[in-house]
């Protein structure tokens, strides 16, 4: 089949918007700057459907991230899917204030580390830092030892309830940007995010759960001196 590559983008443009573009280089195979020149390219009918299958789950409102397999974080590659949730830029703010407080060889814990965006992008930047991961869902853990494969970083994974006592102590720093939607904001969720797994999002009944049972977990695992430091939502901070 013989398309316009431009002509195909405009039109999918039209029901997805400037998504459009990053799908078409992900199935196709060109890049960004063949597509908009304009190329008439001879394509598979299976890479043909397997466009518009992508373009439709889009406008169904499926992420893009889900449907790439892909995510950019703090300059860094990650892999995310169906189970994980999908890293935020807001989350880098975590991560530079981290950098800003952390010393060299400092020992650091993620809980709730889902892809270990936070966790692989300090030991990244903190190569001699000793950084723990922690996570209880299996499927988040897959994602977890993809990433840290994917950007050749020597971290820690640990499956653990973080709403429990983790064994490990004699932290320097603790960082976690655990769930913390309401029953109010599940209610009221972007289609996008429906798509992303509810326990990745759900903090309990006013939001502040996770919250609640690693503050009183941190304090014991914390060298004296030691951070805690936690992503809220907007409206959590004071609480």
């Amino acid at each position: 089949m013989v398309i316009n590559t431009y002509k195909f983008y405009c039109e999918a443009r039209k029901k997805i918007g400037r998504d459009a573009l990053y799908l078409l280089e992900y199935a196709s195979g060109y890049d960004k700057a063949e597509i908009l020149a304009g190329k008439e390219i001879d394509i598979k009918d299976e890479t043909y459907n397997n466009i518009n299958s992508l373009i439709e789950k889009r406008e169904n409102g499926e992420p893009l991230q889900y449907l790439t397999g892909r995510c950019e974080f703090f300059g860094l590659d990650f892999e995310v899917g169906e189970g994980v949730l999908i890293p935020r830029a807001d989350t880098e703010i975590s991560v530079e204030e981290v950098l800003k407080l952390c010393p060299e060889n400092a020992k650091i814990a993620d809980l709730c580390s889902g892809s270990g965006c936070i966790a692989i992008s300090v030991k990244k930047n903190k190569p001699n830092a000793e950084v723990y991961a922690y996570e209880i869902s299996d499927k988040a853990i897959t994602y977890l030892q993809k990433n840290a494969k994917i950007n050749n970083s020597d971290i820690k994974i640990i499956k653990a309830d973080v709403l429990k006592d983790p064994k490990e102590k004699d932290f320097d720093i603790i960082i976690s940007n655990p769930p913390y939607l309401t029953n109010e904001d599940m209610q009221n969720l972007q289609q996008e995010v429906t798509f992303e797994p509810k326990s990745a999002l759900y903090g309990g009944e006013d939001g502040l759960d996770f919250y609640r049972a690693i503050t009183k977990n941190a304090v014991p695992m914390l060298n004296p001196g030691g951070l805690l430091v936690y992503e809220v939502g907007y409206d959590q901070a004071e609480q």
